[in-house]
């Protein structure tokens, strides 16, 4: 099972260029008040098992966190359970502060 990792740049470009993409934030809801990408959902990892029963298999899923560790094993549990396009932000909402949008505060 391999978590493919995107960069915040590469996840901008697939946000311009493409429809449909779930955008995940698993932090906690402090943290999503202090910074978060627009149209993303807030489900924190101690609720994402319950919630991933909503999800459908085959949708482009996009999981982010602070640093991008919770959301990698996010990633592998969603592999586990037979979802197909999964993608870890790696660096998380860090990195996106960093290399897409500098307005974004770090913490």
């Amino acid at each position: 099972m391999v978590v493919s990792n995107i960069s915040a740049t590469q996840l901008k470009e697939m946000l311009l260029k493409e429809e449909g993409i779930k955008l995940i934030d698993v932090r906690e809801k402090w943290e999503y008040n202090i910074a978060r990408i627009n149209g993303s959902d807030l489900v924190p990892v101690k609720t994402f098992t319950e919630y991933s029963k909503n999800l459908n298999v085959e949708d482009k899923i996009v999981v982010y966190c602070h640093m991008g560790s919770r959301s990698y094993s996010v990633c592998q549990f969603l592999i586990q359970n037979g979802f197909k396009n999964i993608y870890n932000l790696e660096g998380g909402i860090n990195a996106w502060s960093l290399e897409v949008d500098n307005l974004f505060p770090l913490y």
